[in-house]
C-alpha cells in the first residue's frame, strides 16, 4: 500500500508536468487517501502540496491556499523544515501569482530562513522568487542582487534548469533597468 500511495503522487508529479490536470487532481487524491490510510504525514503533507499547486495552476487561489496550509500544518507537526521551507515558498508563489507580491515576499523570507545552509538547490529556488517579486515591486537594485545570487546557487550545484530560470529573470529586471 505505501508504494501504491507513493506511485499514485508520482503520477500525479508528471500529470502535473504533463499540464493535465484532471489526471493530476485524480492521483494526488488518491495519494492523499492512501497517505492518510497508512499514517504517513510526509506523504499527506506532501500530497496536499500537489494539490494545491495543481489549484494554483488552475487559479483557484483560495483553494491551492487551503491546501498549502494544510500541507504546512502537516510539515509542522512532523518538525520537517525542509518540508515546512517549501510549502512555505508555494504558499509565496500563490500569493504572487494572486497579485500579492509583499505578501508572497514575506512567505519567500520565511521559507528562506528554515532552508539549510548547504542546500543550494533550495536556497536559490527560493531566492529566485525574491528576485522576482523584488522586480514586480520596481525594486530593481535588489532584484538584480538577488537573482545573481540565486544563479550562483543554482550554478554551485550544477542545476541547468534553475540556471536557466534566474537567467531568464535577471533578463527581465535588466530590461525594466534600460539595461538591454
Amino acid at each position: 500500500r505505501r508504494a501504491r500511495a507513493r506511485a499514485r503522487y508520482l503520477e500525479g508529479r508528471a500529470a502535473e508536468t504533463a499540464l493535465d490536470e484532471t489526471a493530476a487532481l485524480e492521483a494526488y487524491r488518491e495519494a492523499l487517501a492512501a497517505f492518510e490510510a497508512e499514517r504517513n504525514d510526509a506523504g499527506r503533507a506532501d500530497a496536499l502540496r500537489g494539490i494545491g499547486n495543481v489549484y494554483d495552476t488552475l487559479g483557484d487561489s483560495p483553494q491551492a491556499l487551503a491546501h498549502h496550509l494544510r500541507a504546512l500544518a502537516v510539515a509542522e507537526a512532523l518538525g520537517d523544515q525542509r518540508s515546512q521551507a517549501t510549502t512555505m515558498r508555494t504558499i509565496g508563489v500563490v500569493h504572487s501569482r494572486a497579485g500579492r507580491p509583499e505578501i508572497g515576499l514575506e512567505w519567500y523570507r520565511s521559507s528562506l530562513e528554515l532552508t539549510a545552509p548547504d542546500d543550494a538547490a533550495e536556497r536559490s529556488r527560493t531566492l529566485n522568487n525574491i528576485g522576482i517579486n523584488l522586480k514586480n515591486l520596481g525594486r530593481l537594485d535588489e532584484s538584480l542582487a538577488t537573482l545573481e545570487t540565486a544563479l550562483a546557487g543554482f550554478r554551485s550545484c550544477g542545476h541547468a534548469v534553475g540556471q536557466a530560470a534566474s537567467l531568464n529573470n535577471l533578463g527581465k529586471t535588466l530590461e525594466r533597468m534600460g539595461r538591454y
